[in-house]
């Protein structure tokens, strides 16, 4: 998997605590989640660019988990 991961901007709240993973492989896309109010935006598409998920808010299942694989 080609990924990148850098800090942003969250969206809610205009923390700076926020961590941005971009992805590119069997799917692009990308995963924004924010420590400080936990605010996540998950942005996928397959190979053909059909969009898979368009997530923003606070109850998605990858909640904790980008901040978890890079804390662990």
């Amino acid at each position: 998997m080609s990924s990148a991961v850098s800090s942003t901007k969250c969206l809610d709240c205009g923390s700076t605590n926020t961590i941005l993973e971009e992805f590119n492989d069997s799917e692009q896309g990308y995963i924004e989640e924010c420590a400080d109010c936990n605010y996540v935006v998950v942005y996928r598409e397959d190979s053909m660019g059909t969009v898979i998920e368009d997530y923003k808010g606070w109850d998605h299942p990858y909640s904790g988990q980008l901040r978890l694989a890079l804390d662990g």
